[in-house]
């Protein structure tokens, strides 16, 4: 159920073209620019709509979670371009470099494609988790915009900087940001755990109570892996958990291999980030499960 705060800001956009809307991560941005991105390709069906994000597993959730309709284009900002570039017939130059791709090549070709087909630039852009994006990458989204007057939108966690990208773009967007002030995602006793992290206190939570959290805190590797194995067993077993709703992370994918051999764990199939589930329990890195 959407709050207060977000009805409003879906009337603010409505008359809004550039805005940047910041909140800590659980305030619902990701639903916020999906709901939007849907509304307005079908309201719009001449209309080519991009939805587009930095990390590649909450790209490939969108693009499985969004409605199929031919004006709609979703998918992490870089497999987006690749894309448009090989319907343009742009060839992607080899690079030894995988950062100077990403950094530069991809978003050069954006331009380049665009350039020479108008029929490939957008009418509106929307992008969740935009503290991920430097500002080349913004530049070139906002450079593949149809006209001035085509929708911006750009939603983003002013708490969460992973990558320590610095975010003269958005801060130089003529709209000061629109706040979301609620978290909707969590528990309260999730939300209250972790809310000496938020750089924001009036952030508030309207979650239910929830569980209390558990902490476990086991220094010895083995013993780690078999207790996080008999954990998995009574969630899924006991406490009739699915699979598909439960998340493993770690700071490396080093350590994947030894906490789940033969792609398992607690008796259960193991999948990456990326993939879809099915009954299978999602093991990553924190980095690439950031937005999910």
């Amino acid at each position: 159920t959407a709050t207060e705060t977000q009805y409003a800001l879906l009337e603010f956009l409505a008359g809004h073209t550039r805005a940047a809307i910041a909140g800590a991560a659980g305030c619902g941005k990701t639903m916020l620019a999906l709901h939007k991105a849907v509304e307005l390709a079908k309201s719009n069906p001449s209309h080519r709509i991009l939805l587009t994000c930095f990390n590649a597993p909450l790209g490939a959730w969108l693009s499985r979670v969004t409605p199929q309709l031919d004006n709609l284009h979703v998918g992490s900002f870089h497999k987006i371009c690749a894309g448009i570039a090989k319907t343009a017939g742009i060839e992607i130059p080899e690079q030894n470099s995988r950062q100077t791709l990403f950094d530069d090549i991809l978003p050069e070709v954006l331009i380049k494609a665009v350039v020479e087909r108008n029929d490939l630039s957008f009418d509106a852009v929307i992008v969740d988790e935009g503290q991920d994006f430097i500002d080349r990458w913004l530049e070139a989204l906002q450079f593949s915009l149809r006209s001035n007057n085509s929708c911006f939108w750009i939603f983003y966690d002013d708490n969460q900087q992973l990558y320590s990208r610095p975010l003269t773009f958005l801060k130089d967007m003529s709209e000061a940001p629109y706040p979301l002030k609620k978290n909707v995602r969590n528990t309260k006793t999730v939300f209250e755990r972790l809310q000496p992290l938020l750089h924001d206190a009036s952030i508030t939570s309207i979650g239910p109570a929830g569980r209390p959290v558990d902490q476990i805190i086991e220094t010895n590797r083995a013993r780690l892996i078999d207790r996080l194995n008999a954990l998995i067993r009574r969630l899924v077993g006991d406490e009739q958990f699915k699979p598909q709703d439960i998340a493993v992370l770690v700071t490396s994918s080093d350590a994947i291999p030894e906490l789940c051999p033969g792609s398992r764990l607690g008796g259960k199939p193991t999948c990456t980030a990326e993939e879809e589930p099915g009954a299978r329990i999602c093991v990553d890195t924190v980095r690439r499960f950031k937005g999910l």
